[in-house]
């Protein structure tokens, strides 16, 4: 995931729903893992809200989205 302006360097974090299983979002704003094999196919699509930080000392900016992901 990316993001611009505001100050670097940016935290991000998962602050609704859910990635599949064996999968994360760090704090770098990158998804990793192992996706585990057995999935359910009544779980997606995955609907996530991930907010971004800048690392600004007075009045950190931050901004969020929502992602789907559709595994298969």
């Amino acid at each position: 995931m990316q993001a611009a302006g505001g100050t670097t360097p940016y935290k991000w974090k998962l602050t609704s729903g859910s990635l599949p299983k064996g999968l994360k979002l760090s704090g770098t704003g990158l998804i990793t893992g192992t996706l585990k094999t057995k999935t359910d196919p009544s779980d997606h699509p995955y609907t996530f809200t991930a907010t971004v930080t800048d690392h600004t000392k007075k009045a950190r900016q931050s901004s969020s989205a929502t992602f789907t992901l559709d595994v298969s």
